[in-house]
């Protein structure tokens, strides 16, 4: 008789297990359609279950932190390989690797400050139909492959405007996964993105500073002024170039080859590193 009972409950554990797994299989898709509205419904189930993680709500059949480590492209499957052949697509699989967590990072943060912030709508684009900028790095990347890429950008419009989803994203494996720019940069001809940022801000990412050396004549002359650069700062926080704006002829050249040798930390925009623009003012105080 115990048998038989253990049997029976055997039997009843064994078919709630295979419904509770066909109700799962039901709610959550096994594929996401490859197409623009594909990518929208995965952006927006995201964007609810982000809600629920929010509202400390665990009714998703997967948690908010699955659905972001999801967007990884598998390792597995040689997606970069496949794509951009072994030289180039190792090396953006490795960048990759390198970058992911603290890219996932910046997915976190950038949906759960999406849905405080109210989403109304998610708007799905070609990558590279938004600007000239964005059309350039769309072509080089393309040359870049060995077999043609379709890559979307997402926006969300909230209650603060819109914002921009971080990475852009491509099919692969049977649903949409997210390529960040920092892997993107490895491609040949791909430019960062640049954006200005005011003198006094930059100045606070200055880690590395080199004071300007003024020629003999102008120290033996007690030449004193203030020379203002236009700098571009690169993606590693190196400066790749300078132009004199105003100042002093004789201590321009000075200023300039100082500068030239300061560093800053990266700047990243939506985790990415970006290039800055800005202005820097070298001043001379010159005593005798």
């Amino acid at each position: 008789m115990k048998h038989r009972i253990r049997a029976i409950i055997a039997v009843f554990t064994l078919v709630c297990g295979i419904a509770l797994h066909l109700s799962s299989a039901q709610e959550v898709p096994a594929t996401v359609a490859d197409s623009a509205e594909g990518l929208q419904s995965q952006v927006e189930a995201i964007l609810e279950s982000a809600k629920n993680h929010h509202l400390k709500k665990n009714h998703d059949s997967k948690t908010f932190e699955g659905l972001i480590s999801d967007l990884r492209i598998p390792e597995k499957s040689n997606w970069f390989a496949s794509k951009f052949g072994d030289d180039l697509g190792a090396k953006l699989a490795t960048e990759y690797s390198r970058s992911w967590n603290s890219f996932q990072d910046t997915l976190t943060r950038s949906f759960l400050g999406a849905v405080e912030s109210k989403p109304k709508q998610t708007s799905v684009t070609l990558f590279g139909s938004s600007s000239p900028f964005a059309q350039a790095n769309m072509t080089s990347i393309q040359r870049g492959a060995e077999s043609s890429l379709t890559l979307y950008e997402v926006t969300l419009l909230t209650g603060r405007g819109k914002d921009s989803v971080p990475g852009l994203y491509v099919y692969a494996d049977g649903a949409f996964r997210v390529l960040n720019w920092a892997t993107l940069y490895q491609v040949p001809n791909v430019k960062p993105g640049r954006i200005r940022i005011g003198g006094n801000v930059q100045e606070a990412k200055l880690v590395h500073q080199v004071n300007p050396a003024p020629t003999s004549d102008a120290v033996k002359n007690h030449l004193q002024g203030t020379v203002q650069l236009h700098v571009v700062i690169g993606i590693e926080g190196n400066v790749k170039q300078v132009d004199v704006l105003s100042g002093p002829p004789d201590l321009t050249a000075a200023a300039t080859d100082a500068v030239k040798q300061w560093r800053y930390r990266p700047t990243l925009l939506n985790g990415d590193p970006v290039e800055v623009d800005t202005t820097v003012s070298v001043s001379f105080a010159l005593g005798g």
